[in-house]
């Protein structure tokens, strides 16, 4: 059997929940049972392809999610099985925020972990800007609005509010308490 080819490093999956503007407070049990049900279709598949080492690997029934009082997960760990191996593990998203990808597993093993992880990514950040009831407003309380605290809340923007705001043309609504501030960008003079 050949060597598979990486459809991506860990660190680029990690890279691209970052990147997307995800953070644990955006997932709840229920997306967890979302990226089960890809990580059993794309391990099913991988299986069937060969890339998989064996045709045997499965995601593990186990699954340990520890909650934070309002609901979202503080950490989450799901396991992978095979007929000579139980519960190694596939993702883990640890309490310190890192997400760790089957640090046991070659490129055959982690690439139907990384796809489905990847859509996942996708299908949460599409769920995150639904949510918005405005995409083009930011509302900011009154005791955040010094420049500071609005320096900070830009770096936790994702890229596409990111975009938004300081692509030319673009045009965007901030809300600092009662007071609304209409935002166009423009191509820098000179």
């Amino acid at each position: 059997m050949s060597r598979a080819e990486a459809v991506c490093s860990n660190q680029d999956c990690r890279d691209k929940f970052a990147r997307l503007g995800l953070t644990y407070d955006d997932i709840t049990e229920g997306e967890i049972l979302a990226l089960v049900m890809l990580l059993n279709r794309e391990i099913r598949k991988s299986n069937k392809t060969g890339e998989t080492s064996v045709n045997t690997t499965r995601l593990s029934s186990k699954i340990t999610i520890k909650h934070k009082s309002n609901g979202k997960i503080a950490e989450c760990y799901l396991f992978m099985n095979s007929h000579y191996y139980t519960q190694r593990e596939c993702i883990s998203f640890n309490k310190g925020g890192f997400i760790g990808f089957a640090g046991w597993a070659d490129d055959g093993n982690a690439n139907p972990i990384r796809r489905a992880f990847l859509e996942w990514c996708d299908h949460l950040a599409a769920l995150k800007v639904a949510a918005r009831p405005d995409p083009d407003t930011i509302s900011i309380p009154l005791d955040d609005a010094s420049v500071t605290s609005l320096l900070k809340l830009m770096e936790h923007l994702d890229a596409e509010d990111r975009r938004r705001m300081f692509e030319p043309g673009n045009r965007f609504t901030l809300m600092c308490g009662d007071r609304k501030i209409d935002y166009v960008a423009e191509e820098a003079k000179g």
